[in-house]
């Protein structure tokens, strides 16, 4: 009877282990995707919903959560993106990053760009973007108004952003709750601005 009971016990927990350390694709990954430029860049993005993934493009989640990694993938997966002029951005457009942990020790590293800490060079707060002419790419240059992701059985644009891996000054403070902002910059012109996740929340990474 005891180790009848033991063992329901032992079941159990593990049942809790795997609700609580579950991952389903479109659900427990999700992240609001936050545009706080009011309009104010060349391209704009309204009500965007993201999903995490890693660089294997499986969903990645903590503790039931979106996990973003890096080298990992965010999607795309809903909302708009309105643009007004059209731009060629193959080939010449870069990600100025702005990076800030949830502590008081670390706090930003990264500025739209430019390091603030004196270990990071500025090199470690950018990366290339738009090398190839993916749909999201050439979306950003196309005046309009478009789909992201699968809406309604809308096919939409493939709103893939591919997260590069992070130098070794970086990776050894990456674990953790942060705030990100991609700026995306082509030939130095800002024409638009994302924030992840939306308001002042912060996401886990890299956990």
């Amino acid at each position: 009877m005891f180790s009848r009971q033991l063992l329901t016990i032992f079941l159990a927990a593990i049942a809790v282990t795997l609700i609580a350390a579950s991952c389903v694709d479109r659900k427990d990954n999700l992240v609001d995707v936050g545009d706080e430029s009011e309009g104010a860049y060349n391209a704009h993005f309204q009500n965007a919903v993201g999903a995490t993934y890693d660089d294997s493009d499986t969903p990645s989640c903590y503790k039931s959560e979106p996990n973003l990694k890096l080298p990992g993938v965010i999607k795309l997966v809903s909302g708009t993106l309105v643009v007004k002029s059209a731009m060629n951005l193959v080939g010449n457009t870069q990600v100025l990053l702005t990076l800030k942990k949830d502590s008081f020790l670390i706090g930003t590293i990264c500025d739209h760009g430019k390091s603030k800490n004196p270990l990071i060079p500025d090199d470690d707060c950018k990366f290339a973007f738009c090398a190839n002419a993916t749909t999201l790419c050439t979306a950003l240059g196309t005046p309009g108004t478009h789909s992201l992701g699968e809406i309604e059985g809308d096919l939409g644009i493939n709103g893939t952003i591919e997260l590069p891996s992070v130098s070794s000054a970086i990776k050894g403070i990456l674990k953790g709750k942060w705030q990100l902002e991609l700026d995306i910059q082509t030939s130095g012109t800002v024409v638009s601005s994302i924030k992840i996740p939306t308001n002042e929340k912060y996401i886990d990474v890299d956990e």
